[in-house]
């Protein structure tokens, strides 16, 4: 009997490890036929947007960011073309990872950069001239190209100068709009724990420091569903976590906000269009919405906030600090809705056209 177990074991072992080899085999197999797509794909991408970089040149948009479970640091770049038909082309090339205790200075950066883009044939010294950076304002990346054109991702921007503008200090001389997002982020954060978010027709936003426009989507929800919110609340006999949020308070918030959250999707649009001709006007209009909301006695400290911020990191006088860069304006001028400029003074229009 003994035997006859020991026998039967063995044969279970030998059939599990023939078992394990075989998927061994299998998946290597799978990899090697993944890995050989991959490198068809790039060869072919490689074949086509060389061409394309050499005779029209490019953008590259280029982001780091660490991944939450590993903390890995990552860099990515997309790259983005007119084809022969004029139809814009968006391509992500890569997301690398930096090597362990690699740490993320200009030129560990621009080593990375440039290595994976000479892996789909790019002739890194060709992109001087003929292709544009777009990214965030991080030293290391400015470091990174400084010799290339770069320009700012002005909905980066936009995001900055909204945290900026709802940073602690500033709430602190507004208590009434300081406790309307505390307000807030209780309440959300009591439906989604109580499971009461499961009765609204829309999920509550929570406000998330790293998400653009958290403040305005957390906000909006609320104001979106406010009677609903309200009734639930009532039943629950819980009514006391909206009672401090008042209604006509909400929507001028979310009225001020709306505005940054549509030119944000405006700037990040998706590949239908470029949106590189709607950073001037959109940086006009918020400046102008921000200067009429100075008075507010609710939003007067952040609307001042905000507007500062824009006059520096995307105004048009010769005071800002660190004004749009000139290929904004003249990509608004080859708009032909938008060639006469009226946004401008006539000074900064003859810049533009001169500069064209």
């Amino acid at each position: 009997m003994e035997k006859h177990t020991q026998h039967s074991m063995d044969s279970t072992n030998k059939v599990e490890k023939k078992i394990k080899a075989g998927d061994y085999k299998a998946k290597a197999k799978q990899g090697r036929h993944i890995e050989g797509r991959a490198q068809a794909l790039q060869a072919s991408v490689a074949a086509e947007i060389k061409p394309i970089i050499e005779t029209y040149g490019c953008a590259i948009t280029t982001d780091i960011w660490i991944e939450d479970y590993h903390k890995t640091s990552f860099i990515s770049s997309t790259i983005h073309y007119t084809d022969n038909d004029f139809g814009l082309v968006s391509r992500v090339l890569f997301a690398a990872p930096f090597e362990d205790g690699v740490s993320k200075t200009g030129e560990n950066i621009r080593n990375l950069l440039f290595q994976k883009l000479c892996a789909f044939g790019i002739d890194t010294s060709l992109l001087v001239g003929r292709a544009v950076f777009v990214t965030d304002r991080g030293a290391n990346i400015i470091a990174a190209l400084r010799g290339y054109t770069r320009l700012n991702c002005n909905a980066h921007i936009l995001n900055v100068i909204l945290s900026s503008a709802f940073a602690p200090a500033v709430l602190a001389k507004t208590p009434e709009l300081s406790e309307l997002l505390t307000s807030a982020k209780k309440l959300v954060k009591y439906f989604k724990h109580s499971g009461l978010q499961n009765s609204l027709k829309k999920s509550l936003k929570q406000s998330v420091e790293t998400r653009w426009n958290s403040n305005y989507d957390m906000l909006d929800s609320i104001l979106q569903q406010h009677e609903e919110i309200s009734a639930l609340l009532v039943t629950n006999n819980q009514y006391e976590k909206i009672a401090q949020i008042n209604a006509n308070t909400l929507k001028t918030v979310v009225a001020f906000l709306k505005l940054f959250k549509d030119a944000t999707n405006d700037l990040e649009s998706d590949n239908s269009a470029p949106s590189v001709s709607l950073a001037l006007p959109w940086s006009i209009r918020l400046i102008e919405h921000c200067q009429a909301h100075a008075a507010s006695p609710l939003l007067s400290e952040v609307a001042k906030v905000c507007a500062s911020h824009l006059e520096e990191l995307m105004g048009t006088s010769d005071t800002s600090a660190k004004p749009l860069h000139m290929m904004y304006r003249i990509a608004t001028f080859l708009t032909p809705k938008m060639r006469l400029l009226r946004m401008l003074g006539p000074d900064a229009r003859d810049d533009v056209v001169k500069s064209t």
